[in-house]
């Protein structure tokens, strides 16, 4: 029997080994999901600051308050107004944006998130420009005006389709 002991010893050891490495596996991937989720946290409050500041809560302020019927009139009043402080603010919020949506689009934030946080300006703000995207398009000669902004709409109203719960 004690011939035997050895070889018991050694299957004790294996055992503990893995178990052993199956728990400090197990812990790296917590603090992996851990880091991930905080990193996440951090950018999402990085989203946040950057509309938290006396400069968008002006530009959300002025963009909320456009009214045209027509693109000529969006021209007119807008675009090509002598004050283009309103149409400026549109290009800064659309620059925001655009960042949102190529950061839902490389996963970098849940759409859920951003939803959470800017869901109801991210619908009124892209419905007020939806119908004449094109025309802006072609007016200003970039193809892809605002098309990561189009993208975070699209994707937004998939989320609150799903969740039609928590849309705004």
């Amino acid at each position: 029997m004690i011939e035997y002991l050895p070889l018991v010893l050694t299957g004790i050891g294996i055992i503990v080994s893995i178990l052993y490495y199956t728990i400090t596996l197990r812990n790296a991937n917590n603090t992996q999901q851990i880091q991930l989720e905080t990193r996440q946290a951090q950018l999402l409050m990085q989203i946040y600051n950057r509309m938290d500041t006396p400069q968008k809560a002006k530009a959300v302020n002025h963009i909320m308050k456009m009214k045209f019927s027509s693109f000529e009139e969006l021209i007119r009043d807008y675009i090509e107004a002598p004050d283009q402080e309103t149409w400026n603010y549109v290009l800064s919020m659309v620059i925001m944006l655009e960042g949102q949506g190529v950061m839902i689009k490389q996963n970098y934030v849940k759409i859920e998130s951003i939803g959470h946080l800017l869901g109801g300006f991210i619908l009124f703000f892209w419905n007020l420009f939806d119908s004449y995207k094109t025309e802006i398009r072609e007016y200003l000669g970039y193809s892809k005006w605002a098309s990561e902004t189009e993208y975070l709409y699209t994707e937004l109203m998939k989320y609150y389709e799903e969740h039609p719960e928590l849309a705004p």
